[in-house]
């Protein structure tokens, strides 16, 4: 994956750290396709802008404060995995969250062809091809 791609992928996260989720429609493909990719989560992926715009609203929502940062940012070919770290508060249950978060972001000319996010790092090393695995 080129620098290009990372340094994008460094732009979004870096709005995310604040809170800020409402850009980065523009490094969407039109076909792109959103998959939380956890087993427990039993969504059909989303697909389109707008549909990933509606899904991020929604989960969203139940939180008073939601942010997420980057810790790293590994290329693996056609792919960039971020690992990073989320924090939130859930909006009704008081929950606290702070817990590593896993994105798997490939990319076709130039533009976002898929987004998967996975708890595990072994599942996101998996899922962007990487061969060498960890907990």
């Amino acid at each position: 994956m080129g620098q290009r791609e990372i340094e994008l992928l460094r732009d979004l996260y870096a709005r995310w750290a604040r809170g800020d989720f409402r850009g980065g429609r523009d490094l969407l493909d039109p076909d792109v396709e959103f998959n939380l990719g956890t087993p427990d989560y039993e969504a059909t992926p989303a697909r389109g802008p707008d549909q990933i715009e509606q899904q991020m609203r929604e989960f969203l929502a139940n939180w008073t404060d939601y942010r997420v940062e980057a810790e790293e940012f590994l290329d693996a070919g056609d792919s960039v995995l971020v690992r990073a770290r989320q924090r939130g508060l859930g909006k009704h249950s008081g929950v606290e969250v702070n817990a590593p978060l896993f994105g798997v972001w490939t990319f076709r000319q130039g533009k976002v062809l898929r987004i998967g996010f996975y708890s595990g790092e072994r599942e996101a090393r998996n899922a962007a091809g990487l061969s060498r695995s960890a907990s």
